[in-house]
This record gives structure tokens, sequence and C-alpha cells, in this order.
């Protein structure tokens, strides 16, 4: 029971941070809509083409650049606090046998991807015009590859809850 009530505190610490995080992201990048005109970003879309990345750095302008680096500073510190949330959450929904089980990497993966992401993401705004284009091509790859680990975990992660709501009922 007492471990129960760890994982549980564990698992509202880490949510916690991570609607604090979703708050403060959200304001900075209506700081960005404000200084820029967009506040859109490359690394929530799927895919992206390298000349869009270079039309969107294009558009924040000089200041625009400037504060997505500041956004992009503030990113550095959010997979730590979803990949450890995703772990909590893989704990409370794994059975011993669960596929689930067999991919406690997976989140870590994400976490990698998306830190790679991010530096690549440095690179475009600090190089930028000249280094945008080859880079975005890596980059944009590397956002596709992180957000379909991202869909089949929490894919995974519902079958497995679905499961064990089934397997519960079952044992009633």
């Amino acid at each position: 029971m007492k471990k129960i009530l760890v994982q549980q505190k564990r698992f509202f610490i880490l949510l916690g941070a991570f609607l604090l995080f979703q708050i403060a992201f959200g304001l900075a990048l209506d700081r960005l809509q404000q200084i820029a005109g967009t506040g859109q970003i490359l690394d929530v879309r799927f895919h992206y083409a390298p000349h869009e990345a270079l039309e969107l750095l294009r558009r924040y302008g000089s200041e625009g650049r400037k504060w997505y680096l500041f956004c992009l500073g503030i990113d550095m510190l959010y997979p730590l606090i979803y990949v450890l949330l995703l772990r909590e959450i893989m704990k409370m929904a794994s059975r011993a046998k669960s596929v689930l089980h067999y991919l406690n990497w997976t989140p870590f993966a994400i976490g990698a991807l998306d830190y790679l992401e991010n530096i690549l993401e440095f690179k475009m705004v600090l190089g930028y015009p000249q280094s945008v284009l080859t880079t975005a091509a890596v980059s944009a790859w590397i956002t596709s590859a992180k957000w379909t680990l991202v869909a089949a975990l929490l894919s995974l992660i519902m079958l497995q809850m679905v499961l064990n709501l089934l397997q519960r009922r079952a044992g009633e």
C-alpha cells in the first residue's frame, strides 16, 4: 500500500510539473506571437519541409528568433519532465508480462529524440539563414520519429489500461 501511495505522489508531482510547464510554454509562445506575428514552432508539427522551416524563421524576424531561442531553452527542461511522467504512467499501467513492461526504454528514446531535435533547432536559429535547409532536413525526420514513438507509446498505454480494466472486471 505504501508503494502505491509513493507512486501516486510521484505521479501527481510530475503531472503538476507537466501542467506548469504547459502554462509557461504557452505564455512564451503567446509572446512569440506578439513579437513575430506567429506562435508556430517546428517541433509540434509531425513533419515539415526544410523550406517551411526557413520561411518560419524568416517570419520570426531577428527579435522573434531571439525569443524562439528563449523558448527552446525552456524546451530543454520539458523532455525530462514528460519522460519521467510517461515512465510513471507506464509503471502504473504495466503488468509483469505486459508489452509496456518490455518497453521501459521508450520514454527515454522519445526524450533523446526531443533533445536532438531541440539542439538542431538551436543550430538552425543561430545559423540562420545559412544552415537552416540542411539542418531542417534532418530535424524534420527526427521530429517525425519522436511523434511516431509518442503516438505508439500512448496507444499502448491506453490499450494496457483497457486490458487491465477488463481483467479486473473478469476477476470480480
